[in-house]
């Protein structure tokens, strides 16, 4: 499904690719459908662990923190193998107006990594106000669409170098908005 897409997506093929019979996936699954769930969350968790191990955490400074992960990130994508994709992105956008119950899925996972971003956000400005207002949800979104933006450029460019440089430029924004901070690379 993140190679091909939903749609282009056997059971077959799948069965295939994970070396199980027909049988066997319709024991576990009764559709196509509620597998796409259940990668969407299994995908989704495995991400949100992957964050919550990250060593920004760590860090007492919340502003540090709010950095550490966008670092984070940056070095994922510099040590990642190939091109990137999401897997939530992907079938958001090619199942949304006609999947309504992986449409939710992908929005509810979306909204919980949101929330995570959109925390960390808040602890920086709690700590070191900020020299205009800061919307952290929207900030927080807005973040989740520079990310998202950017695997739909990589995959047509085939170079996650642009990934980084779009986390780069927020890193930088948000240093506008902290300005009593020495700048961060």
């Amino acid at each position: 499904m993140l190679a091909q897409g939903f749609n282009a997506t056997s059971v077959d093929e799948m069965c295939q690719e994970a070396g199980v019979t027909k049988g066997s996936f319709f024991h576990y699954f009764e559709t196509k459908e509620e597998l796409a769930k259940e990668a969407v969350t299994y995908f989704s968790n495995s991400q949100m662990r992957q964050f919550e191990s990250g060593p920004y955490n760590s860090l007492s400074d919340p502003l540090d923190r709010l950095y550490g992960f966008l670092d984070f990130m940056m070095e994922g994508v510099k040590n990642s193998k190939g091109p990137l994709s999401c897997l939530m992105g992907n079938l958001t956008q090619e199942l949304s107006l006609t999947n309504s119950e992986i449409r939710s899925v992908c929005e509810h996972n979306f909204s919980w990594h949101n929330q995570r971003i959109q925390n960390l956000i808040e602890e920086a400005v709690k700590a070191h106000p900020p020299k205009t207002e800061v919307n952290s949800a929207s900030l927080a979104k807005y973040l989740a669409a520079i990310l998202q933006g950017s695997l739909l450029l990589t995959k047509a460019t085939q170079d996650n170098t642009l990934m980084v440089e779009n986390i780069q430029h927020f890193k930088r924004y948000l240093q506008t908005l902290f300005p009593e901070r020495l700048p961060v690379q």
